[in-house]
C-alpha cells in the first residue's frame, strides 16, 4: 500500500511473519477445551521433540468439525451465502491451536488461548505470509461456532522482533460476528515478551502435554460434542 492511499482491506498488506496481538474475555476450560480441539481438526499435524510421544499419536483421529461437510448442508448453504469469502475455507492454519498440546517451538506450548480460558497473546508471529482474508475467514468460523467469543485480534506492520511496529489492522470478534478496523487507534499490548525464563522452558520439557492428558482432553472434546455437531448441521452451535 502507498502511503498516499487511505487505507482498506484490500490494500492491507502483510509483512512475512507479522506480529500477532490476541485480547479478549476469558471462557471457561471446559469452552477452551472445545476451541482448542476444534481448531485441530479430525486429522491432526501434531508435532513435538519427543520422538516417543509422536509415535504414540500417529495417524490418530478426532471425532470432529468437518467443513467440507458442513458446506454442503442445508445450514452450510446459508452460511456460504451470508459469507461468500469463506467457499474455500477447508481448515484453520494460522489460528490454530494445536501447539497447546504439542509443540516443536523452543519456547513452549505457546498460542492464543491458554487451557484455562485465557486468552492473550503477544510477541509471537502468526505465521508465514498469511492475508487479510485468511484471518478474516478463519475467524469467522471461530466466531460461528463459539458466538461467545469476546475478542481483538490485530496483526502488525513487522516481526514481534521489530521495534517501532503499529497494527495494520484489528478485527473483533464479539456475538457470533467479524468486524475489522483497517486504521487501529494502538497496539493491543506495548511490552515486549519476556524471554529471562527461556533456558528454564527448553529444560522443562520436550513441546507437549502429557499423553494421558492429551487422551483425557481429547476423549472429554469427543464426548462433549457428540449430539453437537448434529445440533450444528440443523440449527444450534457449538456453544
Amino acid at each position: 500500500m502507498k502511503k498516499s492511499e487511505k487505507p482498506t482491506f484490500q490494500n492491507v498488506v502483510l509483512t512475512k511473519w507479522p506480529e500477532i496481538q490476541v485480547k479478549g474475555k476469558k471462557v471457561t476450560p471446559e469452552q477452551a477445551n472445545r476451541i482448542i480441539f476444534t481448531s485441530i481438526g479430525c486429522e491432526p499435524h501434531l508435532y513435538s521433540n519427543d520422538n516417543q510421544f509422536e509415535a504414540m499419536i500417529k495417524g490418530i483421529t478426532i471425532d470432529n468439525f468437518d467443513f467440507a461437510i458442513f458446506k454442503d448442508t442445508e445450514k452450510g448453504k446459508e452460511f456460504i451465502k451470508e459469507n461468500p469469502h469463506m467457499e474455500h475455507f477447508y481448515g484453520f492454519e494460522y489460528l490454530d491451536l494445536s501447539y497447546k498440546i504439542a509443540s516443536c517451538y523452543i519456547g513452549g506450548n505457546v498460542a492464543w488461548m491458554d487451557w484455562d480460558g485465557t486468552i492473550e497473546y503477544y510477541g509471537h508471529n502468526i505465521g508465514k505470509w498469511p492475508s487479510v482474508g485468511d484471518v478474516l475467514n478463519e475467524l469467522t468460523m471461530f466466531a460461528y461456532l463459539f458466538p461467545f467469543l469476546d475478542m481483538s485480534v490485530q496483526l502488525m506492520s513487522g516481526e514481534n522482533v521489530e521495534d517501532e511496529t503499529y497494527p495494520v489492522i484489528e478485527y473483533t470478534v464479539k456475538n457470533g460476528k467479524v468486524t475489522y478496523d483497517v486504521e487501529p487507534s494502538g497496539k493491543l499490548f506495548s511490552q515486549k515478551r519476556d524471554d529471562d525464563d527461556l533456558d528454564e522452558k527448553i529444560l522443562r520439557g520436550k513441546g507437549h502435554i502429557p499423553y494421558a492428558e492429551f487422551i483425557k482432553r481429547k476423549n472429554d472434546f469427543e464426548k462433549n460434542l457428540s449430539g453437537k455437531l448434529e445440533a450444528l448441521l440443523n440449527e444450534d452451535s457449538l456453544a
